[in-house]
């Protein structure tokens, strides 16, 4: 019984078009640098310096 409840409050709930829940379910699923958006941010910087 006391499984059951442990097991409830862990799982989390992400709702369709929620800001928040995409950025959380994003950290959940990758683990380490972000290098793909970081590039991203670089190229804007480099862009918006020209």
């Amino acid at each position: 019984m006391e499984k059951k409840t442990e097991e409830g409050l862990l799982k989390k709930k992400y709702y369709e078009k929620c800001e928040g829940c995409e950025v959380e379910k994003l950290k959940a699923t990758n683990h380490g640098v972000p290098v793909k958006y970081l590039l991203y941010v670089g190229i804007v910087v480099l862009s918006a310096g020209m």
